[in-house]
């Protein structure tokens, strides 16, 4: 799969997604279970903050929670109401809520530069190059040519001190390129213990 491709169609594949679930959920009574378990559910992305490469700057994250928060947020909240009906209350949208979902989700794509392509993580070196340069076994580093998260060049550069490293580039590949790229991985894994 490529990278970019499947980012687009992840991000289109989000956007109908929150809207059918949104149109669905004012068909039945608002609950508790249906208030709170979305949110936490949504919470535990932050989650990925634990690891160190993930961790962005405090002012990256309040800038992008206070823009959701005080604009992207107004217009689904204005476009939404709870209203009594009998012994239930149900979540009424207002006819621009389509409109308003869809023309989000056109933000988010327009705005893809500069949301999929962020800074790239800082140099992490849990190895010095003379670490590197003194490990003595099989290593096999494969590295997407398309990855946004680390420097490629650097990666391989590093990757080439350790003497007796296989080190390739998957010219198609993304960072996540060992979920589309099953075989290759495979095939570089099994030609490595072949000669061990």
């Amino acid at each position: 799969m490529d990278f970019p491709i499947g980012s687009m169609g992840a991000a289109i594949f989000g956007a109908l997604a929150v809207l059918a679930w949104r149109m669905h959920e004012s068909r039945r009574p608002v609950s508790l279970r249906g208030l709170v378990i979305p949110p936490l559910g949504m919470s535990t992305g932050f989650s990925m903050f634990a690891m160190q490469a993930f961790r962005v700057p405090w002012m990256w994250g309040l800038s992008a929670f206070v823009l959701g928060a005080a604009i992207f947020a107004q217009p689904v909240i204005a476009s939404s109401r709870l209203t009594r009906e009998g012994n239930v209350v149900m979540m009424r949208r207002s006819p621009w809520f389509i409109v308003i979902i869809l023309v989000l989700a056109a933000i988010r794509l327009a705005l893809r530069g500069q949301i999929d392509h962020p800074p790239r993580i800082p140099r992490l070196l849990p190895f010095a190059d003379e670490e590197l340069a003194s490990i003595d076994r099989p290593v096999c580093v494969l590295v997407g040519a398309h990855t946004e998260v680390f420097d490629v060049d650097e990666v391989v550069g590093r990757a080439r001190l350790i003497p007796a490293a296989t080190v390739a580039t998957v010219p198609d590949g993304g960072h996540a390129f060992p979920v589309d790229h099953v075989d290759l991985v495979v095939s570089y894994v099994e030609a490595m213990t072949a000669t061990t």
